[in-house]
């Protein structure tokens, strides 16, 4: 809820932040379907199907990035569900908890939110030791319980300001304005630029190859529109009833504010379920989007030492050695935080879509993804790819230099600030665009060369459950052995060797037999 409520808290109107999230979800919905393909098609998790875009050894950086990203992400989102669990606690102990010894004030952090956020963080070290596979009637529950306590708490702050007519009107100029537009598109895909690109995580688990396609796009459009018209009309809602000149962008000053303005036992009752049931909600959101992804990236760059569980113990550790809480003093520094590595994320993206969708039209040969060493089509050039690195770094160093500018005003000039403020857009489309002039100056084989002479169809190795295969191919891995890839060629000399081992078989026997004859 705080992404949009942090749109209310900035200045954007309501209608108008509504047509923003329409958008921004449309675009969320396209791109994650379009990432999700390679999942679920060939059943490869990111770390993989990064080989193909960047190299063999050039993936592991990309992969590396990922996991940063996820790491700050699990100390935020962990923080924020320790603020809320903060809220539950006063509902409990009144003002005793409200009068605990404060913190100064260069903590960046009050003594109440502290101590829930060290409970909870606590609490829930359990659900790290269990493999995501094993969790998932607790998202069933989450998601039939969220959803109804979220319209009863937006229909009561809608009915208590006097309905939508009530809410503050714009009060931006028309620059301004299509500019917060852009911004609040950036913002929308920056809540989801990590989860977008490593779709191929959770797609692989995929039952069937559309299971990941328009169904997800659909119902995320749609839960997507759905939970930001309730956040931030309650966020508008609150501004109206208990003023203040800007709406409280994060949910548990706005369920404080309903306890310093209604302090009795209906409304702690209700206020006490709100923060726990979000809390909650918010700990198993981090757990799907960054605990799983850091485990799945962290496993593909040490696999010898590290599994899922054993990368969501480290990320456990590491999301709160980042102080989480630096993150979130102000709407408008949470927003530059968003942009911050929204932009790396959306070079990723650039170049997966365009590598595999437009290069290699859906083709991805699995062996060679395995395959190191020359001749291998994943090697490229000792293993990197620096047609895909060169994107990245451009897409990330025209976009990037503004974000000085949101630290510092005068820092930059107005062009560079605008265009990081709308980065995510700017960052794919120039990732995308260069990563295909550079493929098409120099073509990179789709297929190995023994196979070269086959003609790059659509998806001609997905069909008739290939797999990412040819025909004549078997890859397979013999007992204390490692993984072997059986060629026509390889499997003629194998079948040269059985015939050779036949014949001495057939001269054994025969002498064999004439001596028991005699």
């Amino acid at each position: 809820m705080e992404l949009w409520s942090a749109l209310i808290a900035i200045g954007l109107p309501f209608g108008q932040a509504m047509g923003i999230t329409v958008i921004g979800s449309a675009i969320c919905a396209i791109a994650m379907v379009t990432a999700a393909y390679p999942g679920s098609t060939y059943g490869l998790g990111y770390p993989a199907s990064a080989r193909s875009m960047f190299g063999l050894r050039g993936a592991f950086f990309f992969v590396g990035i990922r996991a940063v990203c996820a790491i700050v992400w699990q100390g935020v989102l962990a923080y924020y569900s320790g603020c809320l669990f903060a809220v539950a606690l006063r509902c409990i102990f009144g003002s005793a908890w409200m009068n605990m010894a404060p913190f100064p004030k260069s903590a960046g952090i009050t003594s109440q939110n502290f101590v829930g956020f060290i409970v909870l963080y606590f609490a829930i070290l359990p659900l790290y030791f269990v493999h995501p596979r094993h969790l998932r009637l607790v998202f069933s529950v989450k998601a039939f319980i969220l959803t109804p306590v979220s319209i009863a708490f937006a229909v009561w702050a809608i009915t208590k300001a006097g309905g939508f007519k009530s809410f503050p009107p714009n009060r931006l100029s028309n620059t301004e304005l299509a500019w917060g537009w852009l911004k609040g598109i950036n913002v929308c895909l920056g809540g989801v630029s990590t989860l977008i690109v490593n779709q191929p995580d959770l797609t692989r688990y995929a039952k069937s190859t559309h299971a990941g396609g328009w169904p997800q796009g659909v119902s995320l459009f749609v839960t997507k529109i759905l939970l930001y018209f309730f956040s931030m009309s309650t966020a508008a809602a609150l501004q109206v009833t208990y003023g203040g000149t800007k709406a409280q962008w994060n949910l548990w000053d706005q369920l404080h504010t309903v306890l310093d303005n209604n302090w009795n036992a209906g409304a702690r009752t209700a206020v006490f379920f709100i923060a726990v049931i979000y809390s909650g909600a918010t700990i198993l959101t981090s757990l799907a989007n960054n605990s799983v992804p850091f485990g799945a990236d962290i496993t593909g760059l040490f696999p010898r030492w590290i599994n899922i569980v054993r990368g969501q113990i480290i990320i456990y550790v590491l999301g709160l050695a980042i102080v989480p809480w630096k993150f979130l003093s102000s709407a408008a520094q949470f927003i530059t935080f968003l942009g911050s590595y929204t932009v790396l994320m959306a070079g990723i993206f650039g170049i997966m879509a365009c590598d595999y969708f437009v290069v290699r039209r859906q083709n991805l040969h699995t062996p060679s993804l395995y395959t190191p060493g020359e001749g291998g089509i994943y090697w490229y050039y000792k293993g990197y790819n620096f047609k895909a690195i060169f994107a990245w770094c451009l897409s990330v160093g025209i976009v990037f230099p503004g974000l000085a500018g949101s630290y510092k005003a005068d820092a930059i000039g107005t062009p560079w600030k605008r265009m990081y403020s709308s980065g995510w857009i700017f960052a794919t489309a120039i990732s995308f665009v260069t990563y295909l002039v550079l493929s098409l100056i120099w073509k990179p084989p789709v297929y190995p060369a023994e196979y070269a002479d086959k003609p790059v169809t659509t998806r001609y190795l997905a069909r008739d459950g290939r797999r990412g295969m040819f025909d004549d191919e078997i890859w397979d891995a013999p007992a204390g052995k490692n993984l072997k890839r059986r060629t026509p060629a390889s499997l003629a000399s194998e079948e040269d060797g059985y015939e050779k081992k036949d014949e001495l078989e057939v001269d054994v026997r025969a002498v064999t037999g004439s001596l028991n004859r005699t």
